[in-house]
């Protein structure tokens, strides 16, 4: 899903065509604010979607590193240190859902990414835990076991109690603290203009004499 999101969004970021990321990004946008956005970032100024293809390279690596999730627990050396691996792309979700998901700007199948990190870092946890509990210095301590299992819980259960509060009507799920910004609809955009009728081509000929006949110049 990251994988393909970066070959998909990444070349339209560089082709700084701004109106197609914003409603590529954000898929469950109301149509209102879609076609105001096409309208308002129609010619956008240079380099400015370079910084969201900074955002899609980095979904790249994230989706890199699921698929190499399995080599890692694989390994009998980097399984230990799995879930530290792969935390930066957890991480990188509690961003994502607290930008995107509270406002419900991504469609469902971008909002269950949430859960699915969540469950796979805590089973990364578990898995660390069962391996290495009685492996001496090498087994996780007791903060580093709260750390990793705990972790993946808040976010789980966060973006869960958020989600339900929003179904029951409560504003942003409670989760007003991560709103800023004004968020009422913009206006809708103006109709654009009817392009007008070319006029037809007026030609003039010039009457000239020639031994006193005479005739329009360029007909025969």
């Amino acid at each position: 899903m990251h994988i393909f999101a970066c070959f998909l969004l990444a070349p339209v970021a560089f082709a700084n065509n701004l109106p197609k990321v914003l409603t590529g990004v954000y898929d469950a946008l109301d149509e209102d604010t879609a076609k105001a956005m096409e309208y308002q970032y129609k010619t956008p100024a240079r380099w400015t979607g370079r910084v969201f293809a900074q955002h899609f390279l980095n979904l790249g690596w994230i989706g890199g590193f699921a698929i190499l999730a399995p080599f890692f627990m694989a390994d009998e050396t980097f399984s230990r240190f799995t879930w530290w691996c792969f935390l930066p792309c957890f991480l990188a979700d509690v961003c994502y859902w607290a930008c995107l998901d509270v406002c419900e700007l991504g469609g469902p199948i971008a909002q269950v990414q949430t859960y699915i990190v969540s469950i796979g870092l805590w089973c990364f946890a578990l898995s660390v835990y069962e391996r290495f509990e009685a492996m001496g210095e090498a087994s996780p301590d007791d903060f580093e076991c709260f750390l990793m299992f705990l972790l993946p819980l808040v976010l789980f259960f966060t973006g869960l109690v958020q989600k339900v509060l929003g179904l029951m009507g409560v504003q942003w799920g409670g989760m007003g603290c991560l709103i800023c910004e004004d968020t009422e609809k913009p206006e809708a955009p103006p109709e654009p203009e009817p392009e007008p009728e070319p006029e037809p081509e007026i030609v003039n000929y010039e009457v000239v004499d020639e031994g006193g006949y005479r005739h329009l110049s360029g007909v025969n």
